[in-house]
């Protein structure tokens, strides 16, 4: 909205003509259409006897472990991941896979897999 107003204030003010404002609303539209990618973490982890499956969004992802069962943690950790760290370092932009790996742990195996979808 404060792209639009600027807009229409200078062509208020004589700084751009009809035509250049249309061509710069016509712009800012499409952009605001375009699809916003890399807006969710989402955690899966597999294991023998429990699977977790989270879906939070990015703005929030340094909160995720909070989400995961005691299990999840204790996967993650005989993988020697550590999720807090991991996530501190998501830019607003990332996207893709962040991790994937199996963990044999006992003879019992986990698949951990972590991505910005």
């Amino acid at each position: 909205m404060d792209e639009l107003r600027r807009i229409l204030e200078m062509l208020a003010a004589g700084q751009i003509s009809v035509d250049e404002a249309l061509e710069l609303v016509s712009a800012l539209e499409g952009e605001r259409q375009k699809p916003r990618r890399g807006r969710f973490v989402r955690i899966d982890i597999q294991g023998p006897d429990d699977k977790v499956k989270v879906h939070i969004p990015l703005a929030l992802a340094r909160f995720a472990a909070r989400f995961l069962p005691k299990e999840a943690r204790s996967a993650l950790g005989a993988a020697d991941v550590s999720l807090d760290e991991l996530l501190a370092e998501l830019t607003p932009d990332a996207e893709g896979k962040l991790l994937e790996v199996d963990v044999d742990e006992d003879g019992e195996k986990t698949r951990i897999l972590i991505e910005v979808v």
